[in-house]
């Protein structure tokens, strides 16, 4: 929760919430400090294909966003988790998820990270999930949560979904394609509030929604035109509120 600094006309009163607002600044961000992917030491980067475990025993883990400090670390519960250290990492490779990981937000600079195994939590207050231009996040049977029901998805790369069940939450798509591969998932809100695509690649892929809606002047993009024709078109989500103010796909460009 934010902090929330009132003032007083007293000096006391006023002295402890300081006090307080300074504690949150140095101890209250702690847990939201950066984590880079590193599996070559005090090399620079993390090496082209980087494969390993993510855990809070396997040192796989680094402070230094060039990966040149040859320090490697375990994770530490509720770090923001960037893949990769340096600009290397340009390969696929695989991280093992142990048990359940909680983070504050992951970044996926560049290259294709293949998660498998175990669970993702995100556990800030505002998490965010973001993968940049050209790199792609393939989310296998990893599970997810979010600790406020809440994940934000932007950057203009690939989340890539693989897993089946339902994310009883909020998923806010801002930009990039989200790509169902024989997924069966279902979302309590989905809501598109950038210009987005939603690539429905598996045969078997279905996405079941409570809420839907799509912020004006906003376009969502579609892929595999036979299973978006079925979905879209014939407005085939499974849900009851449907918030249609930007543009679906196939249709007038005037909405």
């Amino acid at each position: 929760m934010p902090a929330v600094l009132h003032l007083s006309a007293y000096s006391k009163p006023l002295r402890v919430l300081w006090l307080g607002f300074a504690f949150f600044l140095f101890f209250g961000n702690a847990s939201a400090q950066t984590l880079y992917w590193d599996l070559n030491g005090a090399t620079a980067g993390a090496g082209t294909t980087p494969s390993g475990t993510w855990s809070t025993s396997s040192n796989t883990w680094t402070s230094s966003s060039a990966g040149t400090s040859g320090t490697i670390v375990a994770w530490t519960s509720g770090r923001d988790a960037v893949f990769s250290a340096g600009t290397n990492a340009t390969g696929s490779y695989t991280v093992t998820i142990s048990g359940t990981q909680n983070v504050s937000g992951i970044t996926v600079e560049e290259g294709t990270a293949n998660f498998t195994g175990g669970q993702i939590n995100f556990s800030d207050a505002t998490p965010t999930l973001t993968v940049n231009s050209g790199a792609m996040l393939n989310w296998g049977m990893t599970g997810l949560s979010s600790s406020t029901n809440t994940i934000n998805i932007g950057g203009a790369g690939t989340v890539n979904l693989g897993l089946s069940g339902t994310f009883a939450g909020t998923l806010n798509l801002s930009g990039g394609t989200l790509r169902l591969t024989d997924a069966n998932l279902g979302v309590d809100t989905l809501n598109i509030t950038g210009n987005s695509t939603i690539d429905f690649a598996g045969s078997a892929s279905t996405l079941n929604l409570t809420n839907f809606s799509i912020r004006r002047r906003r376009h969502l993009d579609h892929s595999e035109l036979g299973r978006r024709h079925r979905f879209f078109l014939h407005r085939q989500l499974d849900g009851r509120d449907l918030q249609h103010h930007g543009k679906l796909p196939d249709e007038p460009d005037h909405l």
